[in-house]
């Protein structure tokens, strides 16, 4: 919550995939969140440039926990690592992979592709997949079974991640979707019965 709070030109980047500290980007540096006080900028220390990644990929969402979901040119859905290695490879059926949090992270499968409108992108998770969450070594510790809302990529307020122990997750009622929120277990611990939900 410290970069929310960021002098103008401060612009937050995310996380350093080499120390896994957040940094900022003013100008041409870098700053990274340390926590000192005995810099310039007080909490803050200049870095070298974290290396960029971006380019490689259709997609990339950037690093969290270490780890940094991205779509390769030809549509395939990775986990990549500080050192540019695939760490995770998803199935060749999965439609979106989001970042990681509390060590689980939210990844798709199936579906076929939305009929295209003028805001879809290439993020977007197909009509009629499923969603459940990874650990780090790639295994589905909560089995796909979340049915994917029409707007479900890797942001706050259209994905799912762990907060407190808690993330967003969806049931199928009524010709729509329901949310509601699910424990570690996959278990729903506030119903889905909502018909529209943010994070805690």
């Amino acid at each position: 919550h410290i970069l929310k709070t960021l002098l103008p030109g401060w612009h937050p980047q995310g996380e350093n995939p080499i120390t896994g500290n957040q940094w900022c980007k003013v100008g041409d540096k870098a700053y990274e969140f340390t926590g000192v006080t005995t810099s310039d900028m007080p909490g803050f220390e200049p870095v070298d440039m974290p290396p960029k990644f971006a380019a490689e990929f259709a997609y990339f969402d950037g690093f969290h926990e270490g780890l940094a979901a991205a779509m390769t040119k030809d549509g395939h859905w990775v986990y990549v690592d500080a050192k540019r290695n695939v760490a995770i490879d998803l199935p060749k059926d999965c439609s979106n992979a989001q970042s990681f949090n509390e060590g689980l992270a939210a990844v798709s499968v199936g579906g076929t592709p939305w009929p295209p409108t003028a805001w879809m992108s290439p993020i977007n998770a197909w009509n009629g997949a499923k969603f459940g969450f990874i650990d780090k070594t790639g295994r589905f510790v909560i089995p796909p079974q979340f049915r994917c809302p029409q707007v479900w990529k890797a942001c706050p307020d259209a994905g799912s991640q762990f907060l407190n122990g808690l993330a967003l997750a969806t049931d199928y009622k009524n010709g729509g979707i329901a949310f509601g929120y699910i424990n570690r277990k996959g278990k729903f611990v506030v119903p889905p019965i909502y018909r529209a939900v943010a994070e805690f």
